[in-house]
């Protein structure tokens, strides 16, 4: 596995660096997913089954790629892709699932070599730490919940079946409420995730609250705030087929306020995006190989962070403010995946650098993203 060397920024070319290079770990096996703790844990899960964590230090500056090799262990648990990882936010324990119908809880050592169902492709840990839920091709939602009796032990209290697959699960912030969405319906559904989990209510993503499916939210994210709702969209595969775009969407009551264009991505894409730490800005992934920035008060692109390959996955650690970028060249086979984490001073080239454009407080960002809303509705 070879590195994202540079990143074409047009605010500051001067400063564009990567923090560390990392080569060779996953043996030319192509990376599908990534997770980077707070505590500098490194999870990167691949093409061929394994999951490979990795001890990141404080401090990166001047760090040689051996020092880093040393502090490594790589989890075997899959027979087949590993597609997506979480961290539990308050124990020492991580999750994965893959396409050979498991979900492995692993706790350094541990893991639950169960088999679960067909291609889990989601798995999302609940802020509390004792529940997480799964996501499968086999159109199930699996919610399992700690056993209080045997630690590191978790049950499957329930299992739901929708009428496609399941492409996105994202929990609500400080709370056990998940978000999922569904391929081909129009709907968010919003599930109450204690020891019973139950459906609270759902979000119709069409602005008219008509029942038409023209795409697919395929990821979904929180603002800072927890007043946001973010979805990223594929268009559907049908001659109607909608616009890539993100839309925001109001949680307290469901409303779509907001819409941003840009992005390139096709029916076959799997976008990504995430928030910035101040609520100011959104990122996304595109396939012509940038990452788009928006600025969420104004809806206007403020810069488009160009990259070697297709950028798979996109996550802001919210405590260093850094980016983990993993990209990958299709199809998952003959091309060694690239990856590229920027650590503080690297992050200055796509977050620090465009802040000053708009200095200004969440609660005016909110403020103006209501305004807009309002613009928007009164002269539908």
């Amino acid at each position: 596995m070879s590195v994202l060397r540079t990143c074409e920024c047009p605010l500051e070319k001067s400063r564009q660096k990567v923090a560390v290079s990392l080569n060779n770990l996953s043996d030319g096996e192509n990376v599908l997913s990534t997770k980077l703790s707070d505590d500098g844990d490194l999870i990167i899960a691949t093409a061929k089954g394994k999951a490979i964590l990795v001890k990141i230090p404080e401090s990166v500056n001047d760090i040689k790629e051996e020092q880093l090799i040393i502090n490594i262990n790589t989890y075997c648990n899959h027979k087949g892709g590993v597609l997506d990882v979480d961290i539990n936010p308050h124990r020492r324990l991580f999750l994965t699932g893959g396409m050979d119908r498991k979900i492995c809880l692993v706790p350094l050592s541990y893991q639950d070599e169960k088999p679960l169902q067909e291609y889990v492709v989601r798995v999302r840990w609940a802020p509390s730490g004792k529940s997480f839920i799964s996501g499968s091709y086999d159109n199930s939602i699996n919610f399992f919940r700690e056993d209080e009796t045997v630690m590191n032990h978790y049950h499957n209290i329930k299992t739901l079946n929708f009428g496609g697959n399941v492409e996105a699960i994202c929990f609500l912030k400080n709370e056990d409420t998940a978000v999922i969405s569904i391929r081909n319906d129009h709907r968010l559904h919003i599930f109450n995730c204690d020891n019973d989990p139950y459906q609270v209510r759902c979000v119709n993503m069409n602005a008219i609250g008509d029942d038409f499916v023209s795409f697919t939210a395929m990821d979904i994210c929180v603002s800072p705030d927890s007043k946001f709702l973010t979805v990223a969209t594929a268009p559907g595969m049908h001659f109607f087929a909608d616009t890539s775009r993100i839309i925001l969407f109001e949680i307290k009551t469901g409303q779509q306020l907001l819409n941003f264009y840009g992005a390139t991505n096709d029916s076959f894409s799997q976008p990504r995006h995430c928030w910035h730490p101040n609520g100011c800005y959104l990122y996304s992934t595109s396939q012509d190989n940038c990452i788009c920035v928006w600025e969420v008060s104004t809806q206007q692109i403020v810069s488009k962070l160009k990259a070697h390959s297709n950028v798979v996955d996109l996550r802001i650690n919210s405590d260093n403010i850094y980016f983990q970028i993993n990209l990958i060249k299709p199809p998952f086979y003959g091309n060694v995946s690239k990856l590229s984490f920027m650590l503080p001073e690297a992050a200055k080239i796509a977050v620090l650098n465009i802040t000053p454009l708009t200095n200004v407080s969440s609660e005016v960002v909110n403020s103006r993203i209501l305004a807009l809303a309002r613009e928007s509705i009164s002269c539908a």
